[in-house]
């Protein structure tokens, strides 16, 4: 056997409670349980995006162009909102791991309040700035149009989703992963695709009437992930290191 400087052991004599170079299961079975509803949870999202592509496609080129322009604009607009969702779940884990949950309500509060600020302030720069906006990526005036009338429709949502990406990033971090995929799927299926048929396609909408459905989806997550949060079940998923290093998943 050699020895590492650090103290760290390379070969047969591993410390206790680990496998050496072997995989370890329980570890591993931790990752799926943690990993894969939020794969489960993107995949339904880019197939949610597919048909909500073809029903925009029904109503025209023009339409669907401009989507493609409003939400590549939205997306960078969640881009910080994401990463404070990361820090809510890195933070939600360092607290569950201390069992400091009055923490965990503090990390999610903070999470929340720097979100509506930036969102806030992305909203209005939408508004303010839809047509420069939409410039930036055409010249057609009618797709400039749209793409600026689906920045608008998007603004008014945009707090209420950095609300949902940190309360989904808070129930993670409890290790309460499957909550937040199952409510993100069910709205992604059931609120965003009929909003955006009913609202942009039979009534004449549009493109307003089709990104109405993302508020409406964002409402109603919020409302879910806000329960579940208040019932405090999410501390009998917290994933806790037992004395000998495995982790398990209560």
């Amino acid at each position: 056997m050699r020895s590492a400087p650090e103290g760290i052991r390379i070969g047969a004599g591993a410390p206790a409670g680990t496998t050496g170079w072997m995989p370890n299961i329980a570890i591993g079975r931790t990752f799926l349980t943690l990993s894969l509803p939020a794969v489960i949870d993107q995949l339904s999202f880019s197939g949610m995006f597919l048909i909500l592509g073809r029903i925009l496609l029904s109503m025209g080129p023009s339409v669907f162009a401009a989507q493609r322009i409003a939400i590549t604009a939205g997306s960078v607009s969640w881009l910080p909102a994401i990463g404070l969702q990361i820090a809510a779940t890195a933070l939600v884990g360092q607290a569950i791991g201390a069992k400091d949950y009055d923490r965990v309500a503090a990390v999610n509060r903070f999470a929340q309040q720097l979100a509506i600020g930036w969102m806030i302030a992305a909203a209005v720069i939408f508004v303010v700035g839809a047509q420069q906006i939409a410039g930036f990526f055409t010249a057609d005036p009618d797709i400039m149009a749209q793409a600026a009338w689906g920045l608008y429709s998007f603004a008014p949502g945009l707090p209420i989703a950095g609300i949902q990406f940190v309360l989904q990033g808070t129930l993670r971090g409890a290790g309460d992963t499957q909550f937040p995929m199952w409510n993100s799927i069910i709205t992604q299926w059931l609120v965003i695709l009929p909003c955006a048929w009913f609202l942009g396609h039979v009534l004449g909408f549009g493109i307003v009437g089709a990104f109405m459905g993302f508020m409406a989806s964002s409402v109603v997550n919020v409302i879910a992930l806000r329960w579940r949060f208040g019932t405090g079940i999410w501390r009998s998923k917290a994933v806790l290191a037992s004395d000998n290093h495995a982790v398990t998943a209560i």
